[in-house]
């Protein structure tokens, strides 16, 4: 069995609707786990994620839904016009063959699982909450900060 949460490098909120200026970077993050992560790193996380986010709708209609490098995979989800939610991977990396290391295929975390886990997650949101763009934006640091904390230590 897979230790998904082991596996999860990080799970975080944005809109860039929220901080449009520059120096407003951190007004975009809606929520950023794990919390320890400081301000400067967040921003540079989220920034590479609105930059796939446009750059890949010059080439379709259809929002992007994933990305991989060599260390990690990241799965978008869109669940109201100019929100996202990301979730970020660790993935096996290695010079040699998986099998050579011990690590199998099966200690990957397949991205359809990632992407029903932002699915459910928001779903969740909602049916508690409502939709985020129902929330005033003073309002919706400290909901998603109290609502997804306490989802992330189940």
């Amino acid at each position: 069995m897979i230790d998904v949460k082991a596996k999860i490098s990080s799970f975080f909120i944005f809109n860039s609707n929220f901080g449009p200026r520059e120096g407003e970077e951190s007004k975009r993050i809606l929520f950023f786990h794990p919390s320890q992560v400081g301000t400067d790193a967040r921003k540079i996380q989220v920034g590479l994620c609105e930059a796939v986010v446009k750059f890949m709708s010059t080439f379709s209609s259809e929002p992007c839904e994933a990305l991989q490098t060599q260390t990690k995979r990241y799965i978008f989800y869109q669940p109201e016009k100019g929100f996202w939610m990301v979730l970020v991977v660790r993935i096996p990396y290695t010079t040699k063959a998986l099998s050579a290391i011990g690590e199998s295929q099966g200690d990957v975390v397949e991205p359809s699982v990632m992407y029903d886990l932002l699915l459910s997650a928001y779903k969740m949101f909602r049916m508690f909450k409502g939709p985020f763009k129902n929330i005033p934006q003073e309002d919706i640091y400290t909901i998603c900060e109290q609502f997804f904390t306490a989802v992330s230590l189940l």
